[in-house]
């Protein structure tokens, strides 16, 4: 390592280090005896970013302070963070294996932290446990006392972030290692030889220059480089396709598809929604449309209920073009989050309403981030937008409004 910057322990306890190489970009911002706050210019995002290297104390009210003091901190550390390191606490009673059970009071003070931070836990891969008491038998004691933490806009700038626990020599703790990796990871299709190729005259001028090439070393391994040759010609990577796909849809299905939706089809599929399904943000349900519908009209009825029926009609469209000819073809139409998140966006995530209270929101947050955590099979980016629509919800990030 090139670089480095240390926090001396105090006796045989604490102490802290942070080594890096030459070509990383590193800038000191604050340094005491139990953190290092260092900022972070990635060259292939033009980015900066701020990591927070951390040692909590093994002491509650100590380590209280320290939370205290972050997040009064956080607020000189952008959008884009991430706090790693040895935190010395728990988030639950599934992060411990041994000893006597901790009640569930116990593990509040550091799930406010995250929740007043709002950071999101990266998960690991490895072993479960970064420490150990090192004892045998009945008294070994093994938790998880190490891990990195992010801040949701950090995670949207890595959505592939990964952490592993490493195994280590001379030390009862496992080191984490943190996997940045910004560029979706590209997946890899196998070869395979089209059997359109076998007529293609282009294919085969470019089969016979490969084969006539010569390769140093044995017959096997001529024939691998030969065939390796063939496979990596731009022609054969890119071999025109699109223009044997049938088409599917004909001019006649894509007008009628696409023509305006009359009063009478939008009055059809209103009529078969569940008269008693979930309302409209207008709070009224299928239901006061179906009855009174003579009343409130097609230009009057709810935004909602409108846009719901536009929709069914259109799937109905579909279906039968889709019955009739069906696709060799599947695609996906575009989707997902709003640019920019609001009200309406968060109470959706978590299933709850603008007039919910507080601590019910709060529920709802730790109910559906369990379901989603990076630790159960969910994604980073998906923790991330869990929280921002806790934040957002309890008046901690400024939303957009409603939609409507």
């Amino acid at each position: 390592m090139d670089s480095m910057l240390c926090v001396e322990p105090t006796g045989t306890a604490g102490g802290l280090a942070l080594f890096w190489k030459g070509s990383t970009h590193v800038t000191l911002e604050k340094l005491c005896d139990w953190f290092i706050d260092v900022r972070i210019f990635d060259e292939t995002i033009n980015k900066s970013w701020r990591l927070i290297n951390v040692y909590f104390s093994s002491v509650g009210t100590e380590r209280q302070s320290q939370w205290d003091f972050l997040i009064r901190y956080k607020s000189c550390l952008g959008e884009d963070w991430i706090i790693w390191g040895d935190m010395n606490d728990l988030l639950c009673e599934e992060e411990k294996l041994g000893g006597i059970p901790r009640p569930a009071s116990s593990f509040r003070g550091f799930q406010e932290f995250v929740d007043e931070c709002g950071l999101t836990d990266l998960g690991f891969s490895g072993h479960p446990f970064t420490w150990r008491n090192n004892r045998l038998g009945e008294g070994l004691i093994q938790e998880r006392l190490d891990r990195v933490l992010a801040s949701h806009s950090w995670c949207n700038l890595y959505n592939y972030a990964a952490v592993s626990h490493l195994n280590t020599v001379g030390s009862d703790h496992l080191a984490i290692k943190l996997f940045l990796n910004p560029n979706a990871p590209k997946p890899r299709v196998p070869f395979r030889f089209d059997a359109r190729w076998a007529d293609d005259e282009e294919a085969h001028e470019v089969i016979k220059q490969a084969w006539s090439t010569p390769f140093q070393g044995s017959r096997f391994f001529s024939v691998y480089k030969k065939v390796q040759s063939c496979r990596a010609d731009p022609l054969i990577q890119c071999h025109e396709t699109v223009e044997v796909i049938p088409n599917r849809v004909s001019t006649a299905m894509n007008n009628s598809l696409t023509r305006p939706v009359t009063d009478m089809e939008i009055h059809e599929a209103l009529m078969e929604m569940g008269p008693n399904k979930a309302p409209g943000v207008d709070g009224m349900t299928a239901l006061f449309y179906q009855s009174c519908w003579d009343i409130a009209t097609p230009l009057l009825a709810g935004l909602a209920f409108a846009a719901a029926a536009h929709a069914a009609k259109y799937s109905i469209r579909a279906w039968q073009a889709f019955k009739a000819r069906p696709p060799r073809m599947r695609r996906f139409y575009e989707g997902g989050f709003q640019s920019a998140m609001t009200r309406r966006e968060a109470t959706l995530i978590l299933g709850v309403r603008e007039s919910t209270p507080m601590d019910k929101i709060r529920e709802a947050h730790r109910r559906v981030m369990v379901a989603n955590h990076p630790d159960a099979g969910g994604s980073h980016y998906l923790a991330s937008k869990i929280n921002e629509a806790k934040e957002l919800l309890l008046g901690k990030t400024k939303g957009n409004g409603s939609v409507f």
